[in-house]
């Protein structure tokens, strides 16, 4: 995948935590942007205790694919697999919201 990935955009560093990196994250995605999602969605599965646990690697791989379709599932979003703008803000608005009420992380 990384060989596939290495002249695209997704390569680069998101902006600032939360922030959506401005490009779809996929199979074969691979850096920071991927590495803070798998970090959001694994803080979010431990919390409510249920989710796919991902590898925090910074590469988007089958097993992301799977955890992302299943996130979108939960919160009634299109089945996709596929990190776009929507995705991205409605997982970061969960894990943000559940940082701000103060849930154990």
């Amino acid at each position: 995948y990384l060989s596939l990935a290495a002249g695209s955009p997704a390569i680069q560093t998101a902006a600032a935590e939360g922030e959506y990196p401005g490009f779809v994250l996929l199979l074969g995605s691979a850096g920071e942007p991927v590495r803070q999602l798998q970090t959001y969605m694994n803080d979010i599965a431990k919390r409510y205790c249920q989710g796919y646990f991902v590898p925090e690697t910074g590469v988007y791989d089958e097993q992301m694919v799977k955890a992302v379709t299943e996130f979108q599932r939960g919160l009634g979003l299109t089945q996709t697999g596929v990190v776009d703008r929507t995705t991205w803000d409605a997982i970061v608005d969960l894990w943000r919201t559940d940082q701000n009420a103060g849930l154990p992380g």
